[in-house]
């Protein structure tokens, strides 16, 4: 599983750590990808301003993959290239949370938005795993990083 940080040559530079079907997500970085994010998110204050790695809180949003009722389908379940696509995101499930978050310059100052997604028709122990390990491989000069490792 490994972190490769946010490389130059990386895919998604917004994606913190991943493994096939659970994933950490920086949001401000995601703000950066302009092809993956609706437009009323890229033309926002924050986006353009962004405060990145500053000592704000980290505020790890957690959605399970197979809990969006009417998302998951029998030809989207447990197979995690749709479930890529922005209408099976997690992005898209916390849409009106994000929205809201973006037009609030005192959540914004206070914390940093990260989003953890996870296959829920696995055990909990194994996601807590999963969850535990991508956490401890997360670098130490973000927000998550230093909370992570006090």
């Amino acid at each position: 599983m490994g972190f490769d940080g946010i490389a130059e040559t990386k895919k998604d530079p917004y994606i913190l750590n991943e493994t096939v079907t659970n994933r950490i997500t920086d949001f401000d970085k995601l703000l950066s990808d302009t092809t993956t994010i609706p437009k009323e998110w890229q033309d926002s204050d924050y986006a353009k301003n962004r405060l990145f790695d500053n000592g704000r809180l980290p505020l790890i949003l957690v959605h399970g993959w197979d809990g969006t009722v009417g998302l998951i389908t029998r030809e989207t379940r447990r197979d995690p290239t749709k479930l890529l696509l922005w209408e099976n995101s997690e992005y898209n499930y916390w849409h009106n949370f994000l929205s809201y978050y973006l037009s609030s310059k005192k959540l914004q100052e206070k914390y940093h938005i990260y989003l953890y997604r996870y296959p829920s028709y696995k055990h909990i122990s194994y996601n807590a795993k999963i969850f535990y390990e991508l956490l401890n491989e997360v670098p130490l000069d973000t927000d998550l990083g230093k909370m992570v490792k006090s």
